[in-house]
C-alpha cells in the first residue's frame, strides 16, 4: 500500500468515526524521541536528534475511546565517530561507517554524520484509565499505528582526521527512500483549558524495518534501527474545538 492509499484510508476512517464523535478539535503538535540504545561509536558523538512537528485532530466518542489522527514530519540526524583501520580501505567508500567498525584504540577516528528526513500518518485509540481533578482532566492509556517515508537520508564520512589517507577525505552515501510502518504504546494527559486542550504524550515507539539501502551499484543495508527505529517519545499539543 503506497501512502497515497494510506491517507485516502485514513480520510475515510477519520469520516466514519466522527460521524459518532461528541466532539472535534484540531491543533498542532511537537515531540522528541529518545533513543533508548545506541551503538558505542554514536553515544562517543553524543545523542541523536530526533524530533517530530505535526498537526493531529482529537475525536471525542460517544464509547469511552476517543480516536486521534495526526500528520507528521520527523527530522533525525546523528553523528557518530568511527574507529579507522588501514586493512579495509578498499571498501571504504561503498561502505556505512557503522558497518565497518575495528576495536583498534590505537587508531585514529572517522568522523560520520547522517541525515534524514520523513513524514508519516499516526492513528492511535485512547483510553481513559481516570480523572485528574474535577476540572476534567484525564489520564490514559494509548494504544497505535502508523505508516511513514523517509524522503531522503545520507551519511557523510569525513577521514581528515586519519593521516595519508589514499581515498576522498569527504565520502557521502545517499540512501534509497523507504516506506516503513510502526506501532505505539503510552500514558496520555487531556488538560482543559476553557474550550481548547492541552496533551501531554509519553510513548514508546516501534518502528520497521531497521535498515536503509544504499542508493549505488553496490546496494547494501545499514542499520539505522537505533536513529528511526524504537524509542522513548516525548511530546504535547494544543488542541482547538472545530
Amino acid at each position: 500500500m503506497n501512502l497515497k492509499s494510506i491517507v485516502v484510508l485514513a480520510f475515510f476512517v477519520c469520516l466514519v468515526v466522527s460521524a459518532s464523535a461528541q466532539g472535534l478539535f484540531i491543533g498542532p503538535e511537537i515531540g522528541y524521541t529518545v533513543t533508548t540504545s545506541v551503538p558505542s561509536e554514536v553515544s562517543r558523538s553524543g545523542a541523536p536528534t530526533r524530533i517530530r512537528v505535526g498537526a493531529s485532530l482529537h475525536l471525542s466518542a460517544k464509547s469511552k475511546v476517543d480516536f486521534r489522527f495526526s500528520l507528521g514530519y520527523r527530522i533525525e540526524n546523528s553523528e557518530l565517530k568511527t574507529i579507522y583501520d588501514n586493512t579495509i580501505d578498499s571498501n571504504l567508500s561503498a561502505q556505512g561507517r557503522l558497518n565497518v567498525l575495528v576495536p583498534n584504540t590505537q587508531s585514529p577516528n572517522v568522523q560520520s554524520e547522517i541525515l534524514s528526513n520523513s513524514i508519516d500518518l499516526a492513528a492511535e485509540g485512547f483510553i481513559p484509565l481516570g480523572d485528574l481533578d474535577t476540572s476534567g482532566s484525564r489520564i490514559g492509556l494509548t494504544l497505535g499505528f502508523f505508516a511513514d517515508r523517509v524522503l531522503s537520508a545520507s551519511q557523510t564520512d569525513d577521514y581528515s582526521a586519519v593521516t595519508d589517507y589514499p581515498g576522498p577525505q569527504i565520502v557521502q552515501v545517499q540512501y534509497k527512500p523507504q516506506f516503513g510502518f510502526g506501532a505505539s504504546i503510552g500514558v496520555s494527559t487531556i488538560l482543559p483549558m476553557g474550550d481548547s486542550r492541552i496533551v501531554f504524550d509519553i510513548k514508546y515507539i516501534i518502528r520497521q524495518p531497521s535498515t536503509l539501502t544504499t542508493n549505488n551499484s553496490r546496494a547494501e543495508d545499514q542499520n539505522v534501527g537505533w536513529l528511526m527505529g524504537n524509542g522513548l517519545r516525548i511530546s504535547a499539543g494544543y488542541l482547538l474545538p472545530i
